[in-house]
């Protein structure tokens, strides 16, 4: 696909990669495409779409719950629509901002707060009773990546075992839901 791409729009792959793997709750990758999108308009000089890039990629560490980050991305692309008189721009960057200040003052947090989609998505199904070879088949994830996972989940619920990581689940009352459009035909 590349081989034939038009100059200067190789950006928007990375952009769209980016935004299929946050709509999939994905935001590792999410991230690592979105960061190479905004990187690469920026470096062609592409202010406008670099700022959408960036406003996506604070969106995307706000489903992470790396709430610093995306203000700090946010008021960059704040500051790129001031200067390019963009009030597009302007709104897109102040609804991830206020989203980040709900979300910080508790306020209009997503249930699983303070895990990632991803790893509500390992605890839902740990406290399906899976274990971390079936979860990772569930996924598509190595065991290695969910026991990572499970470590981290432990470590922000400030618990030690699995039967406390599915009380936890079980107290948020979206038990069989899926985070964020990952509600999926099986």
């Amino acid at each position: 696909m590349t081989q034939r791409s038009i100059p200067g729009t190789l950006p928007a792959l990375d952009h769209a990669r980016g935004l299929l793997h946050l709509a999939d709750g994905s935001t590792g990758q999410a991230r690592t495409a979105l960061e190479a999108a905004e990187t690469d308009w920026s470096r062609l000089g592409r202010i406008w779409e670099g700022s959408f890039a960036r406003i996506d990629l604070a969106r995307c560490h706000l489903r992470a719950n790396r709430r610093d980050q995306a203000i700090l991305l946010a008021r960059r692309a704040e500051t790129d629509a001031a200067r390019l008189g963009s009030p597009v721009l302007q709104a897109a960057a102040e609804d991830v901002l206020a989203a980040a200040t709900r979300r910080g003052s508790g306020l209009g947090s997503e249930p699983w707060a303070p895990l990632t989609a991803r790893e509500f998505e390992v605890a839902r199904l740990v406290t399906e009773g899976l274990t971390n070879p079936e979860v990772a088949s569930e996924l598509g994830l190595s065991p290695k990546t969910v026991s990572a996972h499970l470590e981290h989940i432990m470590g922000k619920l400030g618990v030690g075992r699995r039967a406390e990581v599915a009380a936890w689940v079980a107290s948020t009352g979206v038990l069989h839901s899926r985070p964020h459009g990952e509600d999926r035909e099986e």
